[in-house]
């Protein structure tokens, strides 16, 4: 059905009608900060504040910084797309948010993808109350006494570090460096295996680390989207990792234990503590500990009844 006589005006209409649309869309939110007599820096349509960010032209955290450094405001607004966030800077406001008033800030903005097990199971993404739960029963593999056991291991890898610097002094990229030791070290507190970084510049973990971290389009967007985005991630399904990473992983991962089991040896690492916690009775009637770990419907409940009445008792 045509508006005018000409179909060439039709279309003109037809653009400018969309565009408008799209326009007071993507700023409908422009005024939030505003209404709210809260200092913000001005957005621009459809990328608000995150223009540099979305051309990748500087990362997340130099963006911040630039952000940061633009005011002298205790606090104040910015716009990522259309999406409105308040940065604090004052340190007596950031103390009042993480310690005092905690309960009322459980959950980081990443979103919490429930379309992959595996990382929804991750304690990065995870929400309250499951991350607090979790969190709980993964902290002792992080005491003192527990990071104490695995410095041999560290100082192992230490001196494997120094033997590669002195071998290739005056051609080191410090990045790459630092990555092998990195890596290795995961490798060894978190797997008990031996990377062998330094001695093999194609070793699978490194790999796979370069895989993970290293800056490919990919990487970029969809880790972008699970920060800021966290929408588009349940609805278009986008996955953190990179399907061959996840996939190494889980089979290392699932081979290590399965040996450990089998000879009954200890690597003094955090896997020896997920093996201590399968092993758990009392844990088996409120966790599965199959091939992937997580909490049953009725303790759901339970905490979440739970952490109701303490909200309400603290206030």
């Amino acid at each position: 059905m045509s508006i005018t006589s000409s179909w060439i005006i039709d279309l003109v209409i037809l653009f400018a009608t969309v565009s408008l649309v799209a326009y007071k869309y993507a700023t409908r939110k422009f005024d939030y900060w505003k209404k709210r007599n809260v200092y913000h820096l001005k957005p621009l349509p459809f990328i608000g504040n995150f223009k540099d960010v979305s051309l990748f032209k500087v990362t997340i955290g130099e963006w911040l910084k630039q952000m940061y450094d633009s005011t002298d405001e205790p606090y104040f607004g910015i716009f990522v797309y259309d999406e409105p966030h308040l940065v604090i800077k004052d340190p007596q406001l950031i103390k009042q948010i993480l310690v005092k008033d905690a309960n009322s800030f459980p959950d980081r903005t990443n979103a919490a993808p429930q379309h992959n097990e595996i990382i929804a199971n991750l304690l990065f993404f995870q929400k309250s109350p499951n991350w607090k739960v979790y969190r709980s029963k993964i902290s002792p593999a992080f005491t003192s006494g527990k990071l104490k056991l695995m410095f041999h291991s560290i100082n192992e890898i230490s001196q494997n570090l120094n033997r590669y610097i002195e071998k290739h002094l005056g051609d080191i990229e410090a990045k790459e460096v630092c990555a092998k030791f990195s890596t290795e070290a995961i490798a060894r507190c978190a797997f008990g295996l031996k990377a062998h970084c330094f001695e093999d510049e194609n070793a699978a973990f490194r790999k796979v680390g370069r895989r993970l971290f290293d800056f490919s389009w990919r990487n970029a967007i969809i880790q972008s989207a699970y920060f800021f985005r966290p929408d588009w991630v349940s609805w278009l399904h986008l996955d953190f990792f990179d399907k061959q990473v996840s996939d190494y992983m889980i089979e290392v991962f699932s081979n290590v234990m399965k040996q450990r089991e089998d000879t009954n040896t200890k690597g003094n690492d955090f896997l020896d503590m997920l093996i201590e916690l399968k092993k758990n009775q009392d844990l088996k009637e409120k966790y599965s500990f199959g091939k992937h770990f997580y909490m049953s419907e009725s303790t759901q409940k339970m905490l979440k009844s739970f952490l109701r009445k303490a909200f309400v008792q603290d206030k």
